[in-house]
């Protein structure tokens, strides 16, 4: 069977990549990747295929953090900080979001708008002390009224620095379905003031 075109002998029109987000892969691309790589005419890159499945793991409980806010008429517009791939954007993209990424200092992340999301799962839990402190301020301050900071971490911390600030913790949600531990957790806060 030919892949680049449908039983009507013309091209696939889902086979044409969005530019809203980037390059998103259609089943047309997704068939032709793994007849490839079945095949053995391409070396599987086993660490990226790693990283995506973390990400999506994780996006898909940022997604249930979330629920159904967003949607094609009112787009919640969205920062990313400290994203190693693109990813993440890019399916957040097909689902409607506008999504921003960055990966500046936290501290120093700037903008001329809030955002409905600032999600930064894993940023945070790189720094300590003072320098954690200004991150997670700095990015505070990029949230809308109503709208919501996703962070990694201890939520003990956390309530020290948002409460004050207007924020309001909304839910914990583990990484994984049987771990209780705060560091393998995202924690949903919302901004109320």
């Amino acid at each position: 069977m030919d892949f680049d075109q449908t039983a009507y002998g013309q091209a696939d029109p889902a086979d044409t990549p969005s530019d809203a987000v980037g390059p998103v892969l259609s089943m047309v691309e997704v068939a032709r990747y793994w007849n490839r790589r079945e095949g053995g005419s391409m070396r599987v890159d086993l660490a990226a295929e790693v990283a995506e499945a973390r990400e999506a793991r994780q996006l898909a409980v940022v997604l249930e953090l979330l629920g159904e806010v967003s949607s094609p008429l009112a787009p919640l517009e969205v920062l990313e900080v400290g994203a190693g791939t693109d990813w993440s954007a890019r399916a957040l993209g097909r689902l409607g979001y506008r999504v921003e990424r960055t990966d500046a200092d936290p501290a120093q992340v700037s903008s001329a708008w809030l955002f409905d999301l600032v999600l930064a799962p894993q940023v945070l839990r790189a720094l300590d002390g003072e320098a954690w402190r200004a991150a997670a301020v700095n990015l505070s301050s990029l949230v809308r009224l109503g709208g919501r900071l996703v962070v990694g971490g201890s939520e003990a911390a956390y309530r020290q620095v948002l409460e004050p600030r207007g924020f309001r913790l909304d839910r914990v949600q583990p990484l994984d379905a049987g771990s209780h531990n705060e560091t393998g957790a995202l924690i949903a806060w919302t901004r109320e003031s």
